[in-house]
């Protein structure tokens, strides 16, 4: 399943605490994590890989193929950087950002799309999941910087509505 973060029209949020109720996530919850959508410059790898098992059959010459286990290839945040001492709102954002998706933290990833912000009746993407590494970029060419932030997700990408 194949996701695209319409550019200019979706947001990002870290999460660490979200509580999840019949199918839905409060929008109030969403707002209390940590806003990424300025600092995100990609996502990458929420895409879960599914792993068939060959079955031997006794009327059949082929083996058949049954569903395995999903599995997620890295899941990852690429953040935009600053030198830190930018005080406008994207800079205090991507500034946030990294100081908050440190090693080992633990919570959700919130993805939005169609909408900048959390709005009742509209779909969430959340996938739990704990901070891998944290890796910044290291080139010295004409681009931004960037950190690699990489995460073990714990569940699946989900649709959940979100509730006011």
């Amino acid at each position: 399943m194949a996701l695209y973060s319409l550019r200019g029209n979706s947001n990002t949020y870290w999460v660490p605490a979200l509580t999840i109720t019949g199918g839905k996530v409060y929008k109030a919850a969403i707002e209390r994590g940590q806003e990424l959508g300025d600092s995100v410059t990609t996502l990458a790898g929420f895409e879960p890989q599914s792993s068939k098992i060959n079955v031997p059959i006794q009327k059949k010459f082929a083996e058949v193929q049954i569903e395995g286990p999903q599995t997620f290839q890295d899941a990852v945040l690429t953040i935009a950087e600053d030198n830190g001492n930018g005080t406008d709102a994207d800079a205090l954002q991507r500034q946030a950002a990294l100081e908050t998706l440190v090693k080992g933290a633990e919570g959700y990833i919130v993805m939005l799309r169609g909408s900048t912000v959390a709005t009742a009746g509209k779909t969430a993407w959340v996938m739990a999941g704990s901070i891998g590494s944290v890796v910044p970029g290291w080139g010295f060419d004409a681009s931004a910087a960037t950190t690699a932030v990489n995460i073990n997700p714990s569940t699946d990408l989900i649709p959940y509505e979100i509730a006011a």
